[in-house]
């Protein structure tokens, strides 16, 4: 077989090498829950009050998960407090009425039932150095992330098998009382990304032999900035404003082929091949405006919005050290050149949220909400890395507390209506994505909030 030949029937290894650090999804299903929703590949489930209440937190922003929502927030907090938590979450995502490149009927298929943990955890101080104007903190989230995963034997398998994305955000804050009414604050997001992989199998029929593996990992880590305003005109009225800067993060990682057959082994020297390569993923700008209401000292209505510049997923170039002709063929598509180029060709999205909370009294809160996400991902580059769709969130929870102690627990469910999707992804390796994609996914979160001192 000529080497161009295979280079062409197995240009899977190529588009996996493009999509690995850029659209990989960790909880596609929580994707879509930034303050009220993110979209894309976040998760940002990062404070079981906020949770409960439909994300809607901006306007209100007093605990200390304002350190991630509005830093503006952490001003209204007094003295020592110490917030840690966090939230699990399991997807349910089925693929129906799928067919292959041929447009013949495959059997349904499912991602894996897989739980997943997102810890968060705030530290904050009012009027440090005895400046009873100044706050700071810091927060440590996990705003990004995957968790994806369908079998080796599925029918998407030649397009993904594994797919994650881990790291945890640093963000050092400080927040400034300017009036009564009116406080600013700000902080740095250092993001490390410290894991991410890709995995899928490698179509070797045509030496009758059983399918390879390509997996692509790496690391990075970037900085960011994010600012907030909090105003409150009058006692029953609050307004927030905040904005998220873009995260650019530089990507060293490898790619790494096994199992190879007879054909890919002269091309490789082996039946196991890696190789040095470099990326960069953006997180994206997000601008967020969220208002409170109390009519009664009960009563606490909220309700924010959320825009998210995910247009900055356009395309995912990835560069691999090879000089081989022939090798660059098969892991770029190529020869000539040692980049590949993926389209991406994502959307700038909307969110908005909705929430009530009602004070029984001095122990105990209740609340709900509900929030809506738009779609991220468009059909013509839809992947099942990222089954993404447009996300009805509905939420119940609760506060407890007892002396310096505070407990709040939610209740989550993401609805996605079935998406059908109708494109040509996979389709130069013989693989098909079409089908019907829908997915459920329910979530619960805790955090636990010490109050160190009144101050």
């Amino acid at each position: 077989m000529k080497h161009n030949t295979t280079a062409n029937r197995h240009s899977l290894v190529a588009w996996r090498f493009q999509a690995v650090f850029g659209i990989i999804l960790s909880f596609f299903m929580v994707s879509e829950s930034f303050a009220v929703g993110a979209s894309g590949f976040s998760t940002q489930l990062v404070g079981a009050k906020a949770l409960g209440q439909g994300n809607a937190f901006a306007g209100e922003a007093d605990d200390p998960s304002a350190l991630y929502f509005n830093p503006a927030g952490i001003t209204q907090l007094k003295g020592t407090q110490l917030s840690v938590g966090g939230a699990a979450i399991v997807p349910f995502t089925d693929r129906t009425n799928a067919t292959d490149v041929n447009g013949a009927a495959v059997p349904d298929d499912h991602m894996k039932r897989e739980l997943s943990i997102i810890p968060n955890f705030y530290l904050t101080q009012s009027a440090p150095w005895g400046n009873d104007k100044v706050s700071i903190g810091v927060g440590l989230t996990s705003p990004y992330g995957i968790t994806t995963e369908w079998a080796p034997t599925s029918s998407v398998r030649y397009i993904t098998t594994t797919s994650k994305f881990e790291m945890v955000n640093v963000n050092p804050s400080v927040a400034y009382k300017v009036t009564p009414e009116l406080s600013l604050g700000a902080g740095a997001d250092y993001v490390n990304l410290y894991n991410t992989v890709a995995q899928n199998q490698i179509n070797q029929s045509f030496d009758n032999a059983p399918d390879g593996t390509t997996k692509l990992s790496g690391h990075g880590s970037g900085w960011g900035y994010n600012v907030g305003a909090l105003y409150k005109p009058v006692e029953k009225h609050s307004f927030g404003l905040g904005y998220r800067s873009q995260v650019r993060i530089p990507i060293k990682g490898s790619v790494e082929l096994s199992n190879l057959s007879t054909t890919f082994q002269s091309i490789f020297g082996g039946a196991n091949y890696s190789a040095t390569a470099t990326s960069s993923v953006i997180l994206p700008a997000s601008i967020l405006a969220g208002y409170a209401f109390k009519p009664t000292e009960k009563w606490t209505l909220l309700a924010d919005y959320e825009w998210t510049q995910w247009n900055v997923f356009q395309s995912q170039s990835v560069a691999v050290n090879e000089t081989d002709p022939t090798r660059r063929a098969v892991l770029t598509g190529d020869p000539s050149s040692n980049v590949t180029t993926q389209p991406r060709n994502w959307h700038n999205v909307s969110a908005f949220g909705v929430g009530a909370n009602f004070k029984q009294n001095d122990a105990w809160q209740w609340r709900g909400g509900y929030a809506y996400f738009q779609k991220t991902v468009p059909n013509d580059t839809f992947s099942p890395d990222v089954p993404d769709a447009t996300n009805h969130l509905l939420t119940a929870g609760f506060s407890w507390s007892w002396e310096s102690i505070i407990l709040d627990f939610a209740f989550n469910a993401y609805i996605y209506p079935s998406r059908s999707v109708n494109n040509t992804v996979g389709n130069n390796v013989g693989a098909s994505v079409n089908g019907t994609y829908k997915t459920f996914a329910p979530a619960i979160a805790l955090n636990l909030t010490y109050k160190f001192s009144k101050g």
